[in-house]
C-alpha cells in the first residue's frame, strides 16, 4: 500500500479465538448503543469469521505504525486543527 494514502477501514469487526466474530455498523460508546438505530451481527465458525480474520491480518501487514514521532513531527497548522476539532467533537 502506498504510505501517501491513507485508508481508514470503517467497519466494526471483532474475532474471537477464530470461531467467533462481530461486525456491524456500532460504534463501541453510549450513542450508539441507546440512541440510534444502528444493526451488528454475530457469527459463529461460519466462512464469514475466518474472511474477516484474513482480511484484518492482510491489513495489519500493509498498515505502517503510528509512533509518538508520527505526533511530534506534525505541523503547528496541523496540531491545531486537530485540537479545534477535539473541543467540538461531542457536539457532533
Amino acid at each position: 500500500m502506498n504510505q501517501e494514502s491513507e485508508y481508514q477501514n470503517i467497519q466494526k469487526a471483532i474475532v474471537s479465538d477464530d470461531d467467533y466474530a462481530v461486525t456491524g455498523t456500532v460504534n463501541f460508546d453510549f450513542r450508539s448503543f441507546h440512541l440510534l438505530f444502528e444493526n451488528s451481527i454475530f457469527m459463529f465458525r461460519t466462512d464469514a469469521v475466518y474472511q474477516i480474520k484474513a482480511d484484518y491480518l492482510k491489513m495489519l501487514e500493509e498498515s505502517i505504525e503510528i509512533t509518538d514521532q508520527f505526533f511530534t513531527r506534525r505541523s503547528f497548522i496541523k496540531k491545531f486543527t486537530d485540537a479545534l476539532l477535539k473541543f467540538f467533537a461531542p457536539l457532533m
